[in-house]
């Protein structure tokens, strides 16, 4: 995880700018590639007129420290660094980046640069005076902000001065003390916390050290708990868009599965006259969610926030229900519309199929009892079978009262049955090749054919 981050405000042309943790390769620092990164990271923001900087960190590489520090001041924008609980060592170089703000109780911390080295005697005497290169380097950027001499400086880096928020302004490493609740040191075994970010203690000086050991567990609690309230607060949908992107695609993928919900409770209420046609809409309305929620994309989140559905329970319900609302109205535009194009396909199917005579049979299907163009088809046959045995009895009954020759009533009688059975047949097999065109249209739609 990085020590850097960067977070938008609700002021349009500033941002926030968070170095908490120490400044090394495992914190997302890897040479040449952090710097890179460090580098795009602000060039995103090139229009913003303040960055501010909170500082928590008991530093690290100085190199990265310097980069840092020389990029922040290269930006435009003014840059106001506060720092929160401990800027040691590389942290106190990006705290002279601009204007440089003490908390109370917070403390900064300068020396002398080190390394481990080994090698032959050369090889110490070479790394010996690169390191008095680079000290020299950060006496620079020391001197630039105090005003002091070089000579001065380096007696402060050779006795690793550590100064508290007066000191650091008497010093001119701070420009200001703010007020307000000073910084929070507790101890937890061999490790102390500033502001909950963790430092070995054996390495703060006596007075922090003594300062957390005084404090109770139960205030550690209370101050994690503080931070963890601090790290949501503020939220909005658009800070969740750049911030945690998949908790947002979450939260209105859960508003798509309500609205399904809703589809199926209202179905309920519909007469079981129309039962099945409310079915093949739902199903419709359920298909057109599940296309809709496939559709979300599933970003990448670029900075993790401290923040979960649970947070947004706790600390935002406000905007909890608006994101579940928002993937509710999106699950049911998305349903209706499934549902009005698979109730057209119906009704277009049922067009095919209908043929003069049946009128009242087609009214039926398309209202007053819905039913799809098969079924309607297999009504339509039925009643024809029906008409064709109505008119061979009556055929029948009028031929029984005939006065006709005997040897000429059969043939004649058997001639008109044949026609009468004929017609039937072409009439019955035109129905049913119009029921299996309007079938295979409507499933051709319902695979996306």
């Amino acid at each position: 995880m990085r020590f850097w981050a960067f977070q938008p405000t609700a002021a349009a042309d500033e941002i926030d700018m968070i170095i908490h943790g120490p400044i090394r390769p495992s914190s997302g620092w890897d040479g040449e590639k952090g710097a890179r990164q460090f580098r795009e990271d602000l060039a995103a923001y090139p229009n913003a007129k303040k960055i501010n900087v909170s500082i928590n960190s008991g530093g690290g590489d100085a190199f990265a420290g310097i980069a840092i520090h020389s990029m922040l001041q290269q930006h435009p924008a003014a840059v106001v660094c506060t720092v929160e609980g401990l800027a040691g060592s590389a942290a106190s170089l990006i705290a002279m980046a601009g204007t440089t703000r003490m908390s109370p109780g917070s403390m900064m911390m300068i020396h002398n640069p080190s390394v481990l080295a080994m090698g032959e005697s050369s090889d110490l005497r070479k790394t010996a005076d690169v390191l008095d290169k680079l000290r020299d380097g950060l006496v620079s950027i020391y001197q630039a902000k105090t005003g002091k001499t070089a000579d001065e400086l380096r007696e402060m880096l050779n006795a690793e001065t550590w100064m508290d928020p007066q000191e650091a302004v008497d010093a001119g490493f701070a420009d200001e003390v703010l007020g307000g609740q000073a910084v929070t040191a507790l101890a937890q075994g061999e490790t102390i916390y500033l502001n909950s970010v963790e430092f070995p203690g054996a390495s703060l000086p006596e007075r922090i050290q003594a300062m957390a050991k005084q404090k109770k567990q139960s205030d550690f609690d209370k101050a994690i708990a503080s931070r963890e309230k601090e790290a949501v607060a503020g939220i909005t949908r658009e800070m969740l868009a750049e911030k945690a992107p998949q908790l947002l695609a979450d939260l209105l993928q859960e508003g798509r599965r309500l609205a399904v919900v809703d589809v199926e409770a209202t179905a309920k209420k519909i007469s079981e006259e129309s039962k099945s046609m409310a079915e093949r809409l739902i199903a419709a309305k359920a298909d057109g969610y599940a296309a809709g929620i496939a559709s979300v994309p599933t970003p990448q989140p670029s900075v993790a926030v401290t923040v979960t559905r649970e947070s947004l329970v706790t600390q935002h319900p406000e905007l909890l229900a608006a994101l579940l609302d928002e993937g509710k109205a999106a699950g049911h535009a998305e349903g209706h519309a499934a549902g009005v194009t698979a109730e057209r396909t119906r009704l277009q199917a049922i067009d095919a199929v209908a043929k003069p005579g049946h009128e009242a049979l087609v009214a039926a299907a398309r209202y007053a009892e819905p039913c799809t163009a098969e079924a309607l088809a297999y009504r339509i046959v039925q009643a024809e079978m029906g008409n064709r045995s109505a008119y061979l009895a009556n055929a029948g009954a009028d031929a029984a009262g005939a006065i006709a020759p005997p040897a000429v009533l059969p043939l004649v009688g058997a001639t008109v049955a044949r026609a009468q059975a004929a017609a039937d047949r072409a009439r019955e097999d035109e129905i049913i090749d119009a029921a299996a065109a309007a079938w295979n249209a409507s499933h051709k739609h319902k695979n996306g054919k």
